[in-house]
C-alpha cells in the first residue's frame, strides 16, 4: 500500500525511532541494545547479558518504569511495564528473539499519558503538501498501560490542535523521505502526568457508563457472520458505534480528552508509524477519517501523475 522504503522503516520501531530522532521529533528517551539476552558464543556456547544489559538500561533511563517492547510487535504483543530494577531483571529473562523481535533489546522511558494514547493519520498525494488529518483516535482506558484496542481498549474521537497537526506531518514526512505519496498511521502519547485536568475518580465512573455500550460494539465485532453478509454487517456496527458515540459518558471522556491535549499539546511524543494501514472501522466511524479514501486518492494520484 505504501513505497517499500515506507513499509521497511515502518516494520521496524528501532528505524522508525531512529529516523524520527534524526529530524528533531519528539519521542521517548530510548536505549536499543543490539546484543541478544542469550548469545551462542563459539566454543564456550550461551553466555548471558541480562546484568550488562539492565546496567545499561537503567543507566540511561534511571532506576524507576520503563517499557520493553519488540522491534516489530503489533497489538502491544509482549511490551510489558517494569517498575524497577528487579522487575527489569526478570523481565530481561524472558525477552527471547522471535520474529516479531530479530536481534537485541529496545527499551523506552514510560510516558505518562494519563488513560490514553492517539492514533493520528497523515498522508501525502504526488502534487501536494503532506496533511494531518485533524481527527485522531484516542485508545483509552484504565486496565492497564498498554491502550491498543487490541486489548479491548474503548476508542473516543479525538480533536487535534495545530500545534500537533504540525508535528505529526513532520513525523509523516520524517518517515517517508522523498516518496511522492503515501498515507501513515502515526502512534503518539501526550505526555500529561500528573498534571490532569478533572478527578480521575470521575473519568473511571464514566468509563464504567460506557461498559455497556461498548459490549454492544464488540458483540457485533464477534459475529462469525459479519464476512459472510458484510453489508448487513457494516450497518450494524455503524449503528452499535453511533449508539455508544451518544451516549453522556462518551461525550465527558472526549471533552477531557480534547482538553488535555489543548493543555499539553508542546508535550506530545510519537513512538510507531504503521504503513500497512487496514480499512479501519473504528477510525472511519469513530474519527470520521476513512482511511481507505486516503489510500485511494494517494495512489491515484501516482498514476494520474505519470
Amino acid at each position: 500500500l505504501n513505497p517499500y522504503m515506507v513499509e521497511l522503516v515502518c516494520q521496524s520501531k528501532i528505524k522508525t525511532l531512529a529516523t524520527l530522532y534524526q529530524n528533531k521529533v519528539k519521542i521517548p528517551k530510548t536505549v536499543y541494545v543490539p546484543c541478544n539476552v542469550n548469545e551462542m558464543e563459539v566454543g564456550t556456547g550461551t553466555r548471558n547479558y541480562s546484568n550488562l544489559i539492565s546496567n545499561l538500561i537503567t543507566r540511561n533511563l534511571g532506576a524507576g518504569r520503563v517499557v520493553l517492547k519488540p522491534d516489530a510487535g503489533t497489538h502491544g504483543r509482549q511490551v510489558k511495564l517494569v517498575q524497577n530494577e528487579k522487575e527489569l531483571d526478570e523481565s530481561l529473562k524472558e525477552v527471547e528473539t522471535s520474529i516479531i523481535n530479530p536481534a537485541g533489546v529496545l527499551a523506552q522511558e514510560f510516558i505518562p499519558k494519563w488513560f490514553f494514547d492517539l492514533r493520528i493519520i497523515v498522508e501525502k498525494q504526488r502534487g501536494e503538501n503532506a496533511y494531518c488529518q485533524p481527527q485522531a483516535l484516542a485508545r483509552g482506558g484504565f486496565k492497564e498501560f498498554r491502550t491498543n484496542t487490541f486489548l479491548g481498549n474503548m476508542v473516543f474521537r479525538a480533536n487535534l490542535p495545530p500545534i500537533v497537526q504540525k508535528e505529526a506531518v513532520r513525523c509523516g514526512e520524517a518517515l517517508a523521505g522523498d516518496e511522492v505519496s503515501w498515507v501513515i498511521a502515526l502512534d503518539a502519547m501526550p505526555n500529561i502526568g500528573e498534571d490532569v485536568s478533572v478527578d480521575e475518580q470521575e473519568i473511571r465512573k464514566h468509563f464504567m457508563q460506557l461498559d455497556k455500550p461498548f459490549e454492544e460494539v464488540l458483540k457485533v465485532k464477534s459475529d462469525p457472520m459479519k464476512k459472510i453478509d458484510f453489508p448487513s454487517y457494516s450497518m450494524k456496527i455503524e449503528d452499535a458505534y453511533h449508539s455508544y458515540m451518544a451516549t453522556e459518558a462518551y461525550s465527558q471522556i472526549q471533552k477531557v480528552i480534547d482538553e488535555n491535549l489543548v493543555k499539553k499539546q508542546d508535550s506530545v511524543v510519537f513512538h510507531e508509524g504503521n504503513a500497512c494501514p487496514e480499512f479501519w472501522e473504528q477510525t472511519r466511524i469513530v474519527a470520521g477519517v476513512n482511511v481507505a479514501d486516503s489510500i485511494l486518492n494517494s495512489a491515484l494520484s501516482i498514476l494520474e501523475g505519470e
